[in-house]
């Protein structure tokens, strides 16, 4: 890619897409946050629970489109990759702050 590609690609960054980067930085590094202060109250398993059902309601809706579009028969890899990328993760966060 070329300079003055690069350079017509970046000038559609407006002030929204900025804002709403900061933003999804701001919850990614809360996260790790809330977590240490959650432990203070609940086990490191309760808390990474509560972050399976939060998640889980706020996705609900999205998840449900999603799967209308994906054949049965792909089911059981998307189960594997969710278990494995978001899961296994989830339960190690709380874990590893203790």
């Amino acid at each position: 890619m070329s300079i003055l590609e690069l350079k017509k690609h970046t000038s559609n960054f407006n002030f929204l897409n900025w804002t709403l980067l900061i933003l999804c930085a701001l919850i990614w590094g809360c996260s790790y946050f809330l977590i240490k202060h959650a432990l203070k109250g609940f086990d490191p398993i309760q808390v990474a629970d509560l972050r399976i059902l939060s998640g889980g309601f706020v996705l609900l809706p999205f998840i449900l489109l999603a799967f209308k579009k994906i054949p049965f028969k792909d089911y059981k890899y998307v189960f594997i990759c969710s278990v494995a990328g978001n899961g296994v993760p989830i339960y190690f966060y709380p874990l590893a702050q203790t």
